[in-house]
């Protein structure tokens, strides 16, 4: 049998494992969403530039054209890494505060697992006690019936022997009362 100990810490761990799984699990998820997003970026930009070469305000054969559509590419994607740059400083600001708070409660749950666990060793001892106690009652009785028995034996006895003791006497006065009765 593990100590009590040992029950709170497996149980910390446990409760640990959950919260990283729940933690990679968020993570995974933030990942792909960012992936899908910064994909419609990238798509909305091939099709402006999609456009502006069917509206013939560029042409594919020029490289003024092209080159102009690759600076607004450019400064587009660095805009866009500016902001997404910030979203993640943002969220990762926000995901170490959160840790720091489920090592708190991590924490707070094994101080309460700590608590729990004496409360538990502290009633197991009151118990061992209150058990011990009641045992040596037991025997106690056991003992108290038997004298009893004996006792109620005795006093059985006594009564008849009282009787006979009664009876010798009534004998012995007899034969005392025929020895010295005078003889007239």
């Amino acid at each position: 049998m593990k100590s009590p100990t040992a029950n709170a810490v497996l149980a910390a761990k446990n409760v640990q494992r959950g919260l990283a799984a729940k933690i990679q699990e968020t993570s995974g998820l933030f990942r792909k969403k960012q992936k899908v997003y910064m994909d419609r970026l990238q798509g909305h930009a091939i099709k402006n530039q999609d456009l502006l070469i069917a509206s013939g305000a560029i042409s594919l054969h020029g490289s003024e054209g092209m080159s102009a559509v690759e600076e607004d590419m450019a400064a587009s994607r660095s805009q866009l890494s500016t902001q997404v740059q910030q979203q993640m400083d943002a969220q990762t600001q926000e995901r170490t505060r959160e840790l720091a708070d489920i090592a708190k409660n991590i924490a707070s749950l094994a101080d309460l697992f700590k608590d729990l666990s004496s409360l538990v060793i502290e009633q197991g001892t009151i118990l061992d006690s209150v058990e011990y106690n009641i045992e040596r009652t037991a025997d106690a009785m056991e003992g108290a019936v038997k004298e009893l028995k004996i006792a109620q034996g005795y006093q059985r006895n006594t009564g008849r022997r009282q009787c006979i003791f009664f009876l010798i006497l009534l004998i012995f006065a007899a034969i005392v009362l025929l020895i010295f009765k005078p003889r007239n």
